[in-house]
């Protein structure tokens, strides 16, 4: 069974897999608002956005599902329309089961593989565009839903000064009831008030674990310019990342969790989670669906691409 586990220098505690899959649920309650799937002129409100989706070179089928169900359901409202002309209205029942045909699509697409937008020659993946509207338009126990099931796998941390806000958070959660009860929650509470700690840094059970020994200042990198695969390696960077795993292995496990946290500090400043940026440090540029529908939708995506880019040179985590 997997878990959120939750690590300090000295200890551990988890939090049920099944929780990460409802923070994800919780995160996506201020997405589906934004996109109001449920508008009476839907493929006219969708319109802008399936131009900003690109297609394959073949165009029919496969990538392009998204874009065939659309043509359709225009098609289909289209041949309605002119049919209500003439005095013939049953075409209407079609038009609306093709365009909910459609909109149950598009609606899934954003749920499980949500495709990437082209807006002014900058490339955004919509998954982090949802993730950002719940961030701007959730409470904090929902902003901190979608921080962990979309960080915890790159091991997202609380400093120890506000381990104790943290928890306040996963309070204000649960009194709500957007945190279910039996999960965990209240072990990991217990953990973030325990005084003089240290940090507390997540990681995944299905994935990467914390520490690591690739997670430390003195670990070899991965080659420049190699594929993210071990057989892609050759034999003495094989051999050179054996080694220092093996060495690694004899590190004591406090001086490693140390390590891997001036790894992390370094590697990943944008992973630490504070009441300061709870709100506000996005995942890629801070862009929401909001935007995507404003009038100076061009502008705005160019400012938050900039910002952007300037957070990761300056390593500034807001």
């Amino acid at each position: 069974m997997s878990s959120v586990l939750w690590h300090t220098r000295d200890d551990e505690t988890q939090l049920h897999g099944a929780e990460r899959g409802w923070c994800r649920h919780l995160a996506a309650g201020p997405v589906a608002a934004a996109w109001d799937l449920h508008s009476t002129s839907i493929l006219e409100r969708l319109a802008p956005i399936m131009r900003l989706i690109p297609e394959v070179p073949d165009g029919e089928y496969g990538a392009n599902y998204l874009h065939n169900y659309y043509r359709s359901a225009v098609e289909a409202d289209r041949t309605a329309m002119a049919r209500s002309r003439s005095g013939d209205h049953g075409h209407f029942g079609k038009s609306s089961r093709v365009a909910r045909e459609f909109v149950t699509a598009f609606d899934t697409a954003m749920k499980v593989n949500p495709p990437q937008i082209v807006i002014a020659g900058h490339t955004l993946y919509l998954g982090n565009v949802n993730m950002n509207t719940a961030l701007v338009a959730g409470s904090d126990p929902i902003r901190l839903a979608a921080k962990i099931n979309g960080w915890c796998e790159a091991h997202c941390w609380v400093a120890e000064p506000d381990r104790a806000w943290m928890a306040g958070v996963i309070d204000a959660g649960r009194k709500a009831g957007l945190y279910r009860s039996a999960m965990g929650w209240e072990n990991v509470q217990a953990m973030l008030r325990t005084a003089d700690d240290g940090p507390v840094v997540l990681s995944y059970t299905v994935t990467e674990s914390f520490p690591n020994p690739f997670y430390h200042p003195d670990a070899p990198t991965w080659p420049a310019g190699v594929p993210r695969d071990w057989n892609a390696l050759t034999p003495k960077q094989q051999q050179t990342r054996r080694a220092w795993e093996s060495h690694w292995y004899e590190i004591d496990a406090g001086e490693a969790f140390d390590a891997a946290m001036l790894w992390l500090q370094a590697d990943r400043p944008w992973a630490q989670i504070t009441p300061g940026n709870l709100a506000t440090e996005a995942f890629g540029p801070m862009v929401t669906v909001y935007d995507l529908f404003a009038d100076d939708r061009d502008e705005r995506v160019a400012r938050a691409v900039a910002l952007d880019k300037d957070s990761i040179a300056t390593g500034r985590t807001g």
